[in-house]
């Protein structure tokens, strides 16, 4: 069956969890301030504040569950990540790391946290080429009852490599990206040419234009599964059925057809209730293959 089978899965489009269906939510008014000066000392202890701007690549921060980088730059100077919200984790997490690592539960409950904040900002869900990155508090800290987290955005390059992009410099000024999220939201969806049927099992995807009818996949969003916390696993008929009905209700083309990726039984018990909604162009087996 086509399912997220972990957390690694789950995050490698954007490293959140882009939870239930989503609304398209204007950006506030009056939009703040993010241009100020990085604050010198903050920066000189890696401090991470709101407004912030960082000089990093992609492959940290996918990997790191705690920053471990410098501290941010001059948002005026290069950059390519910025720190949309900071704060602590309101969500009542039981095991929050486990060997050394986030557990799957905590970083679900991180993303729940950081995406209404990107939503605020004024980057809705289907805008997926500008990725969700988060950092928590270290292990020691965070069982100290310090739970804070970062929550940043970064936008992922055309024709990079989907599993390990090169990541675009931001504007000195976030809003001038929101605006052009605004104005051009297709140019920020995420497409991809890739060697597999579906973009989760291709050993090789690429980010493509979605405005150029050559893509394979293009993500539409997500679902969110009617279920209550403690429900057992439902059938996979259902989970399909609702899929293929609520996914191709995001927007489904004449030449797609729906591509659903479902929480797998281990996922499910660690509350994953996602539906990840694809569409593919090319054809698809008509057997499902297990991830």
């Amino acid at each position: 069956m086509r399912r997220l089978a972990s957390i690694a899965v789950i995050t490698t489009l954007a490293l959140t969890s882009l939870s239930g269906c989503f609304l398209l939510p204007q950006a506030p008014e009056p939009k703040p301030d993010h241009s100020e000066e990085v604050d010198e000392e903050a920066a000189d202890d890696g401090v991470a504040g709101i407004g912030d701007c960082w000089d990093t690549n992609y492959s940290d921060m996918a990997e790191w569950s705690v920053w471990e980088g410098d501290g941010p730059v001059d948002c005026d100077e290069d950059h390519n990540s910025y720190t949309y919200f900071v704060g602590e984790l309101k969500a009542d997490v039981e095991v929050a790391w486990e060997d050394g690592d986030i557990t799957p539960e905590l970083a679900q409950a991180v993303s729940d946290e950081c995406t209404p904040h990107r939503l605020e900002l004024g980057i809705p869900e289907e805008a997926a080429r500008v990725g969700n990155y988060f950092f928590v508090t270290a292990e020691d800290d965070w069982d100290d009852g310090h739970h804070g987290i970062r929550c940043d955005i970064a936008v992922s390059e055309l024709d990079s490599d989907w599993n390990d992009p090169d990541l675009e410099q931001l504007p000195a000024d976030i809003d001038d990206l929101v605006g052009d999220v605004d104005d051009h939201a297709q140019a920020y969806a995420v497409c991809l040419i890739g060697d597999g049927y579906g973009p989760y099992e291709s050993t090789e995807a690429y980010y493509a234009d979605c405005s150029d009818d050559e893509y394979f996949w293009r993500f539409a969003g997500s679902v969110d599964y009617p279920s209550a916390a403690g429900d057992p696993y439902p059938s996979d008929e259902a989970l399909y059925g609702f899929a293929d009905t609520e996914c191709a209700a995001l927007g489904i083309h004449d030449d797609e057809t729906v591509l659903p990726y479902t929480p797998s039984p281990e996922g499910w018990d660690a509350g994953y209730r996602d539906i990840t909604c694809w569409f593919s162009t090319i054809e698809l087996p008509t057997e499902n293959t297990p991830v």
